[in-house]
């Protein structure tokens, strides 16, 4: 017989996202594709910012000049 599993063990009943304020609320997706050695590049600056590389993405872009 299988055991079922706790959601709340799963995470399904954790999502952080539901619950912050719309202002907040990360709600759109951008995709690209670009060189793995870029890649690197960019994740190691941005590991030595202490960022994600999402994180230190979306730093660089709202820090863009217009």
């Amino acid at each position: 017989m299988m055991k079922q599993q706790n959601s709340v063990r799963t995470g399904y009943l954790k999502n952080k996202n539901a619950v912050r304020p719309e202002d907040v609320k990360m709600n759109a997706m951008i995709q690209l594709r670009c060189r793995s050695r870029d890649k690197e590049k960019w994740q190691g600056l941005a590991t030595a910012k202490g960022l994600s590389l999402s994180a230190w993405i979306i730093e660089i872009l709202n820090n863009a000049e217009d």
